[in-house]
């Protein structure tokens, strides 16, 4: 077990070092907890803010606008300003009233988007719904389309006034965004560490004696591995008690052990692409970049820091073909309440192919290298 004394005793001389990340660790998990909980706890006459673009101009279309105003403070945007809008909270909620609307109001959809963290943007969407509703209900029953507008703008006459009795927390909602907020100093942490431990390794001059010792190389790998994950489930534990700790006020117990299932099987990528980098990464600064690049580059892409639902349609499709979509599809849907192993098994699944996938790469690179080793030593004897 030289290899893996070795290692211990490599992780002990290099504990100042580890300390750091940690600490940034537990630095980024309060800051993700105050994101997440970041909400609004009460409110007394809520006015949401709007954009309304109306291509229909009709009575219908007209009636509704005229039903909202006062019960919503209406903000000036063209289509294009609704995400940008949205996405700096400067409005709740947005819709494009289509052409001919009047004529398919009853199967046509109102396209909309808003704010879903936001009570504002539901408040809105119900004003909506409940006008067109409305004034349906009378259609159906036999009055013409101008006398249920009529009718509905007469009795529905009065605004709401909408005022908060008392809060409630929704944790559910503050736990789904901590544990996607999470994912970041996660493999920043798990990466940091490992990968400079098997930097070590992987140096040329610590290979070529260790292809003299009388240690097989394959029991040196497996040694090598142990440690690794040992170290690496060490760190996996420290950081989910960290969780708890931050957490604990909104932590949901029935699905605690599903996000801390989902948390692991992501640590098993983060440590097959630990494996990876350090294959190629040997200088200190190529892995401070790579490392940097890998981690804000998939948490930007794959909706980490922003929600999914505020992303680009493209940009989401594309995050597809990277784990940390795939994880954050499971906590979405842990949240959800869709918690049985059918809900849950195709994105483990896929997960889990990407860590297969990276350390078949990762040997791959390692024997290509360990073949040139070899070589190098060879001819420098003959």
């Amino acid at each position: 077990m030289i290899v893996f004394k070795t290692l211990m005793r490599t992780t002990w001389r290099k504990k100042t070092a580890l300390i750091l990340p940690m600490i940034m660790f537990v630095a980024f998990m309060f800051v993700a907890r105050a994101d997440a909980q970041s909400q609004e706890s009460a409110f007394t006459n809520a006015i949401p803010k709007i954009s309304v673009v109306n291509l229909d101009n009709s009575n219908l279309s007209k009636g509704l606008l005229d039903y909202l105003d006062g019960r919503v403070e209406f903000v000036e945007a063209t289509e294009a300003q609704f995400e940008n809008l949205i996405f700096y909270h400067e409005i709740s909620f947005a819709m494009t009233i289509p052409a001919n609307f009047s004529e398919t109001f009853q199967t046509e959809s109102i396209q909309s988007q808003m704010i879903y963290d936001n009570a504002s943007g539901y408040i809105a969407d119900s004003y909506v719904n409940e006008y067109l509703n409305a004034v349906a209900s009378l259609y159906n029953n036999g009055y013409s389309l101008d006398e249920s507008i009529h009718m509905v703008q007469t009795s529905l006459v009065n605004a709401n006034n909408v005022s908060v009795i008392d809060t409630v927390q929704d944790n559910s909602g503050v736990a789904e965004r901590f544990f996607t907020l999470e994912l970041y100093p996660d493999m920043l942490t798990v990466l940091t560490v490992v990968t400079m431990l098997l930097i070590i390794f992987n140096q040329t001059s610590i290979k070529m004696r260790s292809a003299i010792s009388a240690t097989s190389t394959r029991k040196q790998t497996l040694q090598l591995m142990f440690g690794i994950v040992l170290i690496g489930n060490v760190l996996w534990v420290v950081t989910k008690i960290i969780t708890v700790i931050v957490l604990k006020d909104y932590l949901n117990p029935a699905t605690l052990g599903l996000h801390f299932l989902n948390s692991y099987v992501f640590f098993i990528v983060i440590l097959s692409l630990a494996f990876l980098i350090s294959k190629f990464a040997l200088s200190p600064s190529m892995r401070v970049a790579v490392l940097n690049s890998t981690t804000l580059g998939l948490s930007f892409i794959s909706g980490v820091f922003v929600p999914q639902y505020l992303m680009n349609a493209t940009i989401v499709n594309i995050s597809k073909l990277f784990p940390l979509y795939w994880n954050i599809e499971v906590t979405q849907r842990i949240n959800d309440g869709l918690t049985s192993f059918g809900d849950l098994a195709m994105p483990f699944l896929i997960q889990i192919v990407f860590a297969v996938v990276l350390v078949a790469v990762a040997l791959v690179i390692s024997s290509e290298k360990s073949f040139k080793t070899v070589n190098a030593k060879i001819n420098t004897q003959s």
